[in-house]
């Protein structure tokens, strides 16, 4: 009967099966293989294998439950394979039980190489990234996420005992520098983080790679214990144990701030922008790297620092939105730590941070929406008073404003915020570097897709274009006070862009209207810095675009209406 099942499921005769079984095993190995034994697929062992959201499918599925009932031999030769080749993955919210963990023999424990752990996750994991980039538009999933970790519930402290005991298990019976697992625990405090990963810090075996989650949110904390936790497992250093310091501050100056360059403090893209509501984050033009927004290759390096959960199929373990520590995980987060250090490291870092790095100011609701009315300060105000230190402005090489695109008038001389506008110049004018500042200021248009374009454009009148025009002036020309800046380059947006005559214009006569545009930005520039000043001979155009707007013209290119910035 046995061999009768071995020739039925590989094609064989039954004079074939004792040379089959003579055959060297990387050979054999290969024919499973080949034959249709599940591999480099993702597992759920919450799921059965006959359920039709599960994968693998039922088919691909029964081969491989055939091959393990054939003989005592094949079963453990396709079940080292099965458990070596494949990801396997659990959740507890899907049986509330971690049964399945315990139900794995020790020779399949030995084999594992790849298992992710949701023990508790109060977000969108896996294939959902709505809660990480979408978070105004949550899914039906997300009505389905767990609740924080806490050691003072009764039923999250049987949570914790089904997962110590199943970890236990688990790390006594896989291989040395083997395993590599992820666990996601989303905690509400460092006493259930704690809770959560002494297992992994009790772990008698080495694992091949860690990745540790504990909080939905970052936290500091939780990420530190995180990492602390994640390194030990895979040999790292002990926590009962530290080493000597390293004293960072005897080497020379130059070879300090040599290595602070290859930190966070330079990001990949020498880019960071800045806004009340987000603070200091990257942006990133193109999204989905070798989809139809094309990564340019001068930029493609960056890649590996942005997104990392794009490229996982275990969740996100990524820094820059949750309380986690992954080996995988590059992506750029504001480098806080090194300005905590101490005084003299806080300065070096600060001199590299804002050196270094072209700094974006942009509107808190976006370049390109309409403002709702002047807001009481001014992003850039509140950048140049509160986030830089005094102390650091002079560091300061690069800096771009952004102004959003506005209906009727903006930044009206009786208002606020202008008013503090002009004592924010005031202000920095004496702490600025001015020879070696290059400051950009763009006024954004609105809408660069040309949809939903509001009525004041579409039916803007001569006058009303000239009220804007002359809050372009009204803005930047008590920019002047700047005395001994060298390089000052304005973008404005045309006021008439979106009405019917100007939406004519630029199809029928584009060079016109970029004759327009220019002249009004010379104008604006020489009211700052003099009528003999020609940006053009600075290069104007060659500074490159930024990152919003290559955003912008990204999504001009893929389905919108060309626009002038």
């Amino acid at each position: 009967m046995r061999q009768r099942r071995i020739c039925e499921y590989l094609g064989l005769t039954c004079t074939h099966l004792l040379s089959f079984l003579c055959l060297p095993p990387a050979v054999r190995h290969r024919i499973y293989c080949e034959a249709g034994l599940v591999s480099d697929a993702d597992v759920d062992l919450n799921r059965r294998p006959d359920a039709a959201d599960s994968w693998p499918s039922s088919d691909d599925f029964q081969l491989s439950y055939n091959l393990l009932l054939t003989c005592r031999t094949i079963y453990a030769e396709v079940s080292s394979i099965i458990y070596s080749t494949n990801r396997f993955f659990i959740r507890y919210r899907d049986s509330r039980s971690l049964q399945p963990l315990r139900n794995l023999r020790a020779p399949s424990l030995a084999s594992l190489t790849h298992l992710t752990v949701h023990l508790n996750v109060t977000s969108c994991e896996r294939v959902q990234p709505c809660c990480k980039v979408y978070p105004e538009k949550p899914h039906l999933g997300c009505r389905q996420h767990d609740k924080p970790l806490t050691t003072s519930s009764r039923r999250h402290q049987a949570i914790f005992l089904e997962w110590h005991s199943a970890a236990s298990y688990i790390t006594a019976h896989v291989r040395s520098s083997r395993l590599q697992l992820h666990f996601v625990c989303d905690v509400q405090d460092l006493e259930a983080a704690t809770r959560a990963v002494e297992p992994l810090l009790s772990t008698p075996t080495l694992l091949a790679d860690c990745g540790i989650r504990l909080g939905q949110q970052p936290d500091p904390a939780l990420q530190d214990l995180a990492r602390q936790t994640a390194t030990r497992a895979v040999g790292g250093y002990r926590l009962d144990q530290p080493g000597s310091p390293f004293r960072f501050l005897d080497f020379p100056q130059e070879l300090r701030c040599q290595v602070l360059e290859y930190t966070d403090l330079v990001t990949p893209l020498c880019e960071v922008e800045w806004n009340p509501e987000k603070g200091f984050y990257v942006r990133y033009s193109t999204w989905n790297c070798g989809d139809i927004w094309e990564c340019p290759p001068a930029l493609h390096y960056a890649c590996q620092f942005r997104n990392c959960w794009q490229y996982s199929n275990v969740g996100c373990f990524c820094r820059r939105y949750h309380s986690a520590y992954s080996s995988k995980c590059n992506c750029w987060s504001p480098p806080t730590s090194l300005f905590l250090v101490c005084r003299a490291l806080r300065e070096e870092a600060q001199a590299i941070f804002f050196k270094k790095n072209r700094f974006v100011i942009t509107p808190s609701k976006g370049c390109n929406r309409v403002a709702d009315g002047t807001p009481p300060r001014l992003e850039v105000s509140i950048f140049l008073t509160k986030i830089v230190p005094p102390d650091a402005l002079r560091f300061l090489r690069f800096l771009e404003v952004v102004f959003p695109p506005f209906d009727e008038d903006y930044l009206r001389p009786h208002e606020p915020a202008y008013r503090d506008w002009l004592e924010t110049i005031d202000q920095v004018r004496d702490k600025l570097h001015l020879p070696t500042l290059t400051l950009r200021v763009y006024m954004a248009d609105h809408s660069p897709s040309g949809q939903d374009v509001t009525p004041f454009r579409i039916n803007m009148t001569k006058e009303q274009g000239m009220t804007i025009i002359a809050m372009y002036a009204r803005t930047l020309g008590p920019l002047s006070k700047l005395n001994g800046m060298k390089r000052f380059f304005v973008h404005l947006a045309w006021p008439f862009a979106w009405t019917r005559s100007g939406r004519r214009g630029r199809k029928e006569n584009p060079e016109f209207v970029k004759q327009q545009i220019a002249t009004m930005e010379q104008r604006v520039e020489g009211l700052v810095m003099g009528n003999s000043y020609d940006s053009m001979l600075l290069e104007k155009n060659k500074q490159g675009n930024s990152q919003w707007l290559e955003a912008s013209l990204a999504s001009i290119r893929y389905g919108g209406e060309q626009t002038t910035f």
